[in-house]
């Protein structure tokens, strides 16, 4: 069992660099403080890779942490950005930086109905603009078709900066992505 764990991380490890040196890559541990020893060992063993975004969410970690947490912390690319806390049970968040240095952030809706505004004070961070694009539809499971492709599609949104704060209002039942310029 142990040496097919190994062998099963070294592939994945080996499918992540392969997929990054094609094109640049994204990916996204949500829920960070649920994951296993082997998703905190497979996030070390790619953190790093040339063309590929890690980017972990969590909440605060409880004592002892993973030690793989340790030591992605320890990483000089690695760059952490504490989010204060956000309105209501229905908005989740990720952030994370490029290999350009520029920050992303993700915003979710949870909420069918109404919209939220969000504050986030970007600990470390002088942006200068943040803008992206937000993903929403009519209803929660809205899908483009032949006949109507249009359904779903992506609509610019910006963020208001003040100082190190940033605050945008992101619909319900929405995905938001923005790109932080410093």
């Amino acid at each position: 069992p142990l040496v097919r764990a190994a062998r099963t991380l070294d592939l994945l490890a080996a499918l992540l660099r392969r997929a990054a040196a094609d094109s640049p890559l994204v990916v996204v541990l949500e829920d960070g403080h649920h994951l296993d020893s082997a998703s905190w060992a497979l996030a070390l063993r790619v953190a790093g890779t040339k063309g590929l975004l890690l980017a972990v969410a969590t909440r605060p970690l409880g004592e002892p942490a993973p030690s793989e947490h340790a030591l992605l912390r320890a990483l000089p690319a690695t760059r952490r950005v504490p989010l204060g806390p956000l309105d209501g049970e229905a908005v989740d968040a990720i952030a994370a930086r490029d290999h350009a240095g520029t920050l992303w952030l993700a915003v979710t809706n949870l909420d069918p109905n109404r919209p939220v505004t969000v504050e986030a004070t970007l600990a470390g961070v002088t942006p200068r603009s943040a803008a992206g694009q937000t993903l929403t539809a009519p209803k929660v499971d809205s899908v483009n078709t032949f006949d109507a492709p249009n359904t779903v599609v992506p609509k610019p949104i910006a963020a208001k900066i003040s100082g190190a704060t940033l605050a945008l209002t992101v619909e319900p039942k929405s995905v938001t992505v923005i790109s932080v310029e410093q």
